[in-house]
């Protein structure tokens, strides 16, 4: 066996290694594989690959063999490099596969091969080697444990954690570091006790190993109750981390509190009874300089952690917040000075070694956002006060970064605006630079109140620093004008503008690289904010860009060149196709020149704006972009279904099993797909129609993509897009360009992808772009849906639907559970608030979805709607929240308003409740769904609706009259009360019996209606056509209540404004009250006093004007008559 091993091992290396060589080879096995091993990780890469291919081809064919050969030079080997890398050989292949490696040998040669393995923990003397070789046998023992196999293992790291000597004992507690937690919880009792006894071992290296120990089981545990069973041993854990620092063992400190990281993103409450200790502990360690940079971020990132874990929690331990905000001010201290960055920006996608700056700054927005700016903006405005007030240019460099960092948890006016805007003008051009900074985030963060009463203080500040000598403060100024630009008014900036925009011109075209770059983007947004001034410089500004787009090819202008493409877009965009349709040729043909004709670096990011900007031209030309579809869409279709390549690249060893995720490249991967995904998006929903020829392909890209776990955004747009593939087919069949299968097509695979994924989905927020999609696919389908969709389909849907209701129940559930913390609070229940109203949006999103279906299917939707049923009952309930019920109304006004009297079935079921919630005093949108459903079963379903006809106009009367009906806030629910008794007086007057005339009555008693533009005309007409029917209820008992009608019409023909979207009566009513007025007035005297002497003395007076005023012109008339006669 060792012969045959050791000819393939040599015959590895035989291009390098003479006869005589490769003879001792064979004859020596241990020399062999060592031989086989120091070639894996050679620098000579054709030696290291075929080293790794003769590794791999013996482990396909002579498995055990080279197992025992590993084994032999990790105990007998002197070679410390092949030691390792057969260390890692084995770690990565024993416990790999289906059936794995270990287990696939025989019983005899598997027991050797274990036992071999703890022989070589127990004799290895060096520490690292020692470690490496644990390692490998817990990876092994984490599998056969899990298979109730390799009985001595665990006996075996027991009789270490008890050996005599502290490496031993120590490597012990490592094994059980790298246990699963699913091993470890089947002896917890045994461990607990063993992890006890490491914590007290004399040796400190054994403490620390047995609190690593800890830490990686607790930090796994799923049973809080487990993890509260160490908290005694919280304090000794303590202990033995202030020993390591206190020792300098400063990277096992790191290791302790990383490892209490982990404890803390699940459990924080484990820390609760020495939380203000462990603060006070860290920051000592974050705040001094001579401590290891790494171990001060680390106790930040504990700060951090636990204040996200735990809200409630820290919010209730100040001392704890007020040591962690303390911290991260002292790392931003730690300010790096570099030459080279006055003429030099910030690159958002380089791949920058983290700093003390940095975690300070982002643990300090990382704290506001979990903590909430009421609790650390007390704490941390005096401190930043103190920085501003000393003389340091560190310190107020950081206080001004601080203030843009979390500025925004802070009304506008507490904050220190003038400071700020001072600070623009400091001697230091660091804090220049942080006030430039400052007031281009404030400006997105506090818009547009910013824009609206500080412009004047604002922008002149700006306009300075654009002549700063120090590039990158130049550059600097014109993001934040961009941000201050992109909320304001033009009226706003007026007075700015023309210098602003001839003094950025200016830089365009003489400033350094870096200026330009952000020149040209920031004219762009003031072709948005003040198109009228900037067309005076389009045609300059244009000449310009498209120079840039044409000529500046080289490396260094790789970011002017991209952002030339954008800007180009961007002011077509604002000054719209008329003025730009004249560049936009010209543009179209430079993009593609660039993409067809151009080899771009691998790292241009030219090709990433072009392909935004193409979204960009076809909002602005519509349908005149088609042509240019042809050339692009083919890129663009690849691109979106191109899988991401998910590189590896090997470790230095190129062996196949040790590789490491190449992130960088899926990462440009990621964005080219979904830049081309957002391209046909916007592709599909600006053109509509114009795309059918592309819907086809686009689906077949698209449409696996809605459940795209990788990246949100192209799901995002996956989910978006489906709803327009749908409509360009309906519109391409309208315009004959398709067949009506094609509709059939698109719209069934469409819906039935989108409630396939919904039901994987696990974020309430996508859930509601789901649910969205398919209700806008519904409506854009209209009758094709009817055609497309069995009722298998309906009955899919319809389930789907029941199945989001169900489990955002239960999400709301898990959250009552949690107002019974003890560390619940104000602001974690706001934010349970906020979740809740997400739940309630969805509710809302899936009963307008069955509300289409039903609009949509008609009748033939009743028996999908029947397995609804019971949930809305329940989302229906007094129990239930007020938004859920509001939404199980709107349902069941929909099922009432489209399938009439096919509803009365739900009647029994569904009406107590509408009844019961129209006099709902404190939620009055839900009497508002309530009361109109109760007006549509009136008027569409009279028979069915007889029997609730009266309760229902008692609790109607109740609700138009009860205290502060007539409020703004209640008006919408009054006045749709009021067409409820409407509809009840004139199509359910009948089933009112002797109550008829009193509750019309009073319902003309409650007239006018109050704000609500649709339920306001409705009901007029309504009432003016039972008025000229005659409409016996309406008129009252010897005309009664035509002195009310006539009063009702008088106020609304005063007010009636024609040229207002929102009036309460539309021309036709306006038309049927005049004749309705006239007809009063001409009536005989006698009856036509009798009326009006019923109105007030104003309605008297305005019944006369109008009368006056009719008459004259009917005077008029005849007389133009009689002169044109």
């Amino acid at each position: 066996m060792n012969n045959n091993q050791g000819g393939g091992a040599a015959g590895a290396g035989g291009g390098n290694n003479n006869n005589n060589n490769n003879n001792n080879n064979n004859n020596n096995p241990l020399a062999a594989m060592e031989n086989v091993l120091t070639q894996c990780l050679s620098t000579d890469k054709q030696q290291r690959s075929m080293a790794a291919a003769a590794v791999e081809q013996q482990f396909g064919s002579q498995p055990l063999q080279i197992v025992v050969s590993l084994i032999q030079v990790l105990a007998q080997s002197r070679n410390m490099q092949a030691r390792h890398l057969a260390a890692v050989l084995l770690r990565k292949r024993l416990p790999v596969g289906e059936q794995t490696l270990i287990e696939s040998f025989d019983d005899n040669s598997r027991k050797q091969i274990l036992q071999q393995l703890l022989q070589c923990v127990i004799n290895e003397q060096n520490n690292m080697m020692k470690r490496q070789i644990a390692d490998c046998a817990a990876e092994v023992a984490n599998v056969m444990l899990h298979k109730n196999k390799w009985p001595e293992f665990l006996p075996f790291v027991a009789q270490c954690c008890n050996h005599s000597t502290p490496d031993m004992r120590k490597i012990g507690f490592f094994i059980f570091g790298k246990l699963s937690v699913a091993v470890l919880e089947q002896h917890m009792n045994a461990i607990r006790s063993l992890y006890v006894q490491g914590l007290a071992d004399k040796a400190l290296n054994v403490r620390i190993a047995a609190v690593g120990a800890v830490a990686q089981m607790l930090s796994e545990l799923l049973d809080i109750e487990l993890v509260q069973q160490f908290q005694p041993q919280l304090p000794t854990m303590l202990d033995i981390l202030k020993q390591a620092i206190g020792s300098g063992q400063y990277a096992d400190a790191l290791s302790i509190i990383n490892g209490m990281c982990d404890i803390a993103a699940d459990y924080a409450v484990f820390f609760r009874p020495r939380l203000e200790q462990i603060g006070d502990m860290l920051r000592r360690v974050a705040v001094s300089p001579d401590m290891p940079d790494d171990l001060r971020r680390s106790c930040m990132e504990f700060f951090c952690v636990v204040s996200q874990s735990s809200e409630g929690m820290v919010r209730k331990t100040p001392t704890f917040y007020q040591h962690a905000l303390v911290v991260a001010l002292t790392l931003m201290m730690d300010v790096q000075v570099d030459s080279e960055w006055p003429n030099t920006v910030d690159d958002p996608d380089g791949l920058q070694e983290e700093t003390n700056y940095d975690c300070g700054e982002l643990a300090l927005d990382r704290l506001a956002l979990s903590l909430g700016g009421r609790i650390i903006m007390p704490v941390l405005g005096p401190m930043l006060q103190k920085f501003f007030a000393r003389q340091e240019w560190k310190c107020h460099y950081v206080a001004l970064m601080a203030v843009a960092q979390v500025g925004e948890f802070l009304p506008l006016s507490k904050l220190p605006l003038d400071r700020i805007l001072q600070s623009a003008d400091h001697q230091n051009m660091y804090v220049r630079y942080a006030s430039v900074h400052c007031i281009g985030q404030l400006s997105t963060d506090f818009a547009p109140q910013l824009q609206s009463g500080y412009t004047d203080a604002v922008v002149p500040v700006l306009m300075r620093r654009l002549s700063d000598k120090v590039p990158r403060i130049q550059s600097h100024s014109g993001a934040a004008l961009f941000n201050f630009a992109e909320h304001a008014t033009a009226q706003q900036m007026h007075k700015y503008t023309p210098a602003l925009l001839q003094s950025m011109m200016q830089l365009l075209q003489h400033g350094v690289l870096i200026v330009k770059s952000q020149m040209i983007t920031t004219i762009a947004v003031f072709s948005a904010c003040c198109t009228e001034q900037f067309t005076a410089i389009y045609d300059q500004m244009m000449g310009v860009v498209k120079n840039i787009i044409a000529n500046a090819t080289s490396k260094e202008h790789q970011t002017l060149r991209a952002r030339s493409v954008e800007a180009a877009t961007f002011i077509g965009m604002s000054v719209g196709s008329d003025l730009f349709r004249k560049d936009a040729a010209d543009i179209m043909r430079l993009f593609l020149d660039i993409m067809n004709n151009q080899k771009l670096a691998e790292d241009d990011i030219t090709l990433q704006y072009i392909n935004h900007a193409w979204s960009r031209i076809c909002g602005v030309l519509g349908a005149e972009f088609v042509p240019v579809l042809q050339h692009i869409m083919p890129r663009v279709l690849e691109t979106a279904g191109r899988p991401i390549k998910m590189r590896y690249d090997a470790d230095p060893s190129g062996m196949s099993q040790s590789l490491h995720f190449d992130q960088q490249l899926f990462t440009a991967g990621m964005e080219e797909k979904m830049s081309a995904c957002s391209m046909l998006l916007n592709f599909a929903h600006d053109l509509r129609g114009h795309f059918i020829d592309w819907v086809v392909p686009t689906m077949k890209v698209m449409l696996p993509l809605v459940d795209y776990h990788l990246h949100d955004d192209v799901k995002a747009f996956a989910i978006s897009i489906m709803p327009d593939l749908v409509h360009s087919a309906v519109l391409g069949v309208k315009n004959g360009r398709a067949q009506a299968n094609l509709v059939t097509q698109v719209y069934r695979e469409a819906v039935m992808a989108l409630i396939t994924a919904m039901k994987k989905e696990v974020v309430p927020e996508t859930l509601l772009s789901y649910v969205q999609a398919v209700k806008q696919s519904i409506v854009y389908a209209g009758q094709h849906s009817v055609q497309s969709l069995t009722a298998a389909h309906l009955d899919a849907i319809t389930e789907t639907m029941l199945f989001l209701l169900q489990k955002s129940n239960a999400r709301v559930a898990q959250r009552e559970e949690e107002k019974l913390s003890p560390d619940f609070d104000e602001i974690q229940s706001e934010k349970l608030e906020m979740a809740n109203n997400v739940e309630d949006d969805q509710i809302y999103y899936v009963a307008d979805c069955v509300g289409t279906l039903i609009k949509t299917h008609g009748r033939a939707f009743l028996p999908s709607f029947d397995k609804l049923v019971p949930q809305l009952l329940k989302l229906l309930a007094q129990s239930s929240t007020k938004m859920s019920r509001k939404f199980a109304v709107f349902v069941f006004d929909d099922l009432v308003e489209y399938l009439k009297e096919a509803s009365v079935q739900y009647f029994s079921r569904f009406l107590p409740a509408l009844i019961q919630y129209t006099v709902d005093v404190k939620n009055p949108d839900l009497r508002q769904a309530s009361a109109y459903g109760l007006g549509v079963c009136a008027q569409f379903c009279q028979q069915g609706f007889a029997r609730f006809a009266q309760r229902s106009a008692a609790n109607l009367l109740q609700c138009i009259t009860m205290p502060k009906a007539r409020d703004p806030e209640n008006a919408s629910a009054t006045d749709n009360a009021l067409a409820a008794l409407g509809k009840l007086c004139v199509y359910s007057a009948q089933s009112l019996g002797n109550n008829a005339a009193m509750v019309c009555s009073q319902w003309l008693a409650n007239l006018p209606m109050l704000q609500d533009p649709t339920e306001g005309p409705a009901t007029y007409n309504l009432l003016l056509d039972a008025v000229s029917k005659q409409h016996p209820v309406i008129l009252g008992p010897n005309n009664a209540n035509v002195p009310r009608i006539l009063s009702v019409c008088l106020e609304e023909l005063h007010r009636y404004n024609p040229n207002s979207e929102y009036g309460l009566i539309d021309a036709d009513a306006r038309n049927k009250m005049v004749r309705f007025v006239v007809q009063i007035g001409n009536a005989p005297a006698n009856a036509r006093q009798q009326i009006v002497s019923k109105l007030s003395p104003d309605h008297r007076q305005a019944f006369d004007k109008m009368m006056q005023s009719f008459n004259q012109q009917n005077k008029n008339n005849n007389n133009n008559n009689n002169n044109n006669s």
